[in-house]
């Protein structure tokens, strides 16, 4: 075996002892692992993101301001539905119908009760 083969076969020793050895390839860590955890509660998650946004119940901090009157609030999404009272748009179309609202639970609420 020439030198270069010799290190591609080491190489590739290496590499299948590092899999071996990971915990991701060896099936001792779930992908889905919940490695955030609340200081507050025992609340925990996979997200950075859902971590800092449940971490504003407990500290009742509104990050996001509405742009058209003093409404604040904990998580973007719930901004977003706020403005659409100002902006008066629908997004959410009823395919059987003409009917259209601002959220989506009010369609699907809209669909089981004239639809179904």
């Amino acid at each position: 075996m020439s030198t270069s083969e010799t290190e591609r076969c080491c190489q590739q020793v290496d590499l299948e002892r590092a899999k071996e050895r990971s915990s991701v390839y060896s099936g001792k860590l779930q992908l889905n692992t919940k490695i955030h955890h609340c200081p507050y509660c025992g609340y925990s998650t996979i997200k950075t993101t859902n971590l800092i946004r449940h971490i504003h119940t407990h500290t009742g901090e509104k990050p996001f301001a509405c742009p058209h009157c003093p409404f604040r609030a904990t998580q973007e999404d719930n901004l977003k539905r706020h403005v659409r009272t100002h902006t008066g748009e629908k997004p959410y179309a009823c395919s059987l119908c003409s009917y259209r609202s601002r959220q989506q639970s009010s369609l699907k609420r809209h669909v089981y009760t004239h639809h179904n």
